[in-house]
């Protein structure tokens, strides 16, 4: 496999701030030009730039204007030279066998954020997450389809939510009656009951009234008897009065009237003997009245007895009227508490559907964590979140060290253009010396060339000084000039 595409070497005469630098970077890790403000530094980095990446990173003034030639750039990567020199800068492209390339030659080995990494620092948090998923198509689709599908189940449960908290509102608000029943009391059904009463407490009456007229006849019976009974009385008294006058007139007439008195025998034995029978009628009149009066009287205990077991039917009829009464309000309770279970189960259903809905956003995210687990991203522990921003050992950009950042750049940097192995940095000032550090261990470990800047003599490879290096045996005057005239 081919090592990816290194600077070698590069000079820079008389470019912007730059007089004369000329510097061969480490091929693995961190160059560093540093200085003060204002020397070159920067300089240096747009030069790069613009040797390989064309007219997109020309400046707008390419020359140094304290000297008299025009600006003059080499660079060497990859075994190829790379020139630019001359009144219009033109660019020349030579290898080590003397075959010259263009512009499309460079365009394939460089990479344009290995030239200006800042851009993809500077960018929005989610231009970030889009240029890199510009790598992944395949990735790049699928997380927009899991995005979409996502934003409308979210959508949904929003407005699915939105719905619960309404009908909280309104199952709060509605009254409650715990102490009704659960099924509503029917009119027809107490009515009905009212009637069975009604006519219990009928028949009932009518028993009493039976009763009154059994009594009654009781009562006559036990007159009639009482009568008979003062009737034979009375004839008996009788019976003893005809005797009395028998005797009386028989001594009376005994003498006289004979004849007279067999008949008046006749008559008294006559007369005798038919209040003997009116009596024994009468007798067998009371002993039939008797019966008749012990079988009245059983049939009045028998009453008695079936109006003892009755129920108060003005207690119940009360109560069933009562019921009646409050049956509308009840209903009405009742009807309520209905109604409030139903919302209560609308809202319960309604519950369950946002959280299959929450379920299925998991499920979501689950697959869109293992894709992309799958997709061999720059980093191992590089994501993207769900709101479409770099993440990275768990933190979104904002929140991640210098020293991430780079390397997240780096990274993707790398993954943009595989063949090409360097990356400029301007500004490395903002990092401290370990954050330094740990970056260019990283671009070792990579097997990347990193050429930076920074404001300062610390950490600093190189010190630049209006516009040349401070060591004077790291340049070439001759060799520039050289190079220079060749470009010409």
């Amino acid at each position: 496999m081919k090592e990816p595409a290194k600077i070698t070497g590069f000079s820079v005469q008389d470019f912007k701030r730059v007089r004369l630098v000329e510097i061969h970077p480490t091929e693995n890790g961190l160059t560093i030009l540093g200085g003060r403000n204002a020397q070159g530094k920067s300089s240096c980095l747009d030069a790069i730039a613009y040797a390989l990446g064309g007219e997109t990173f020309r400046p707008s003034d390419i020359n140094n204007h304290d000297g008299e030639k025009n600006a003059a750039i080499r660079v060497e990567i990859d075994g190829l030279i790379v020139e630019r020199a001359g009144k219009n800068a033109a660019l020349k492209i030579t290898d080590a066998r003397g075959m010259r390339g263009n512009q499309t030659l460079l365009n394939d080995i460089v990479g344009k954020f290995a030239l200006d990494l800042g851009a993809f620092m500077r960018a929005s948090d989610t231009d970030k997450a889009k240029m890199l998923l510009k790598m992944f198509p395949d990735l790049e689709t699928a997380l927009a389809q899991m995005k979409k599908r996502a934003d409308e189940i979210r959508e949904a449960r929003a407005d699915q939510n939105r719905d619960i908290k309404r009908a909280q509102v309104h199952f709060d608000e509605m009254p409650h009656f715990p102490e009704a029943p659960a099924d509503e009391i029917s009119i027809e059904a107490l009515t009905k009951e009212l009637q069975g009463v009604t006519e219990a407490e009928n028949e009932t009456a009518s028993r009493r009234a039976l009763l009154a007229v059994e009594q009654q006849r009781a009562d006559a019976l036990e007159a009639n008897l009482a009568n008979n009974q003062q009737l034979i009385a009375v004839k008996m008294a009788k019976i003893g009065e005809n005797e009395k006058s028998k005797f009386a007139r028989l001594e009376y007439l005994k003498t006289e009237y004979e004849k007279a008195q067999r008949e008046i025998q006749e008559q008294t034995e006559k007369a005798k003997a038919e209040l003997d029978s009116q009596i024994i009628e009468l007798e067998k009149g009371n002993a039939d009245i008797e019966r008749q009066i012990a079988n009245t009287k059983d049939g009045i205990e028998s009453i008695k007895a079936n109006l003892a077991g009755d129920p108060d039917f003005a207690a119940i009829k009360a109560g069933i009227m009562q019921k009646l009464q409050q049956a509308d309000e009840t209903n009405r309770q009742i009807r309520a508490n209905a109604e409030r279970r139903k919302v209560y189960d609308e809202i319960a259903a309604m519950r369950q559907a946002s959280d299959a809905q929450t379920a299925e956003l998991q499920a979501i995210e689950a697959d869109r964590t293992a894709l992309l687990q799958r997709a061999e991203l720059p980093l191992p522990e590089l994501s993207i979140t769900t709101d479409g921003e770099l993440l990275y050992r768990g933190q979104k950009w904002d929140c991640m060290s210098g020293s991430e950042r780079l390397k997240i750049a780096t990274a993707i940097c790398m993954k943009s253009k595989p063949g090409c192995g360097f990356v400029l940095i301007d500004g490395l000032e903002a990092m401290d010396p370990q954050t330094l550090a740990e970056f260019g261990e990283f671009l070792t470990e990579q097997n990347m060339q990193g050429i930076g800047t920074i404001v300062g003599e610390t950490a600093a490879t190189v010190i630049i000084e209006d516009g040349r290096v401070q060591d004077p045996t790291a340049a070439t005057p001759e060799n520039i000039t050289t190079n220079t005239e060749e470009s010409k």
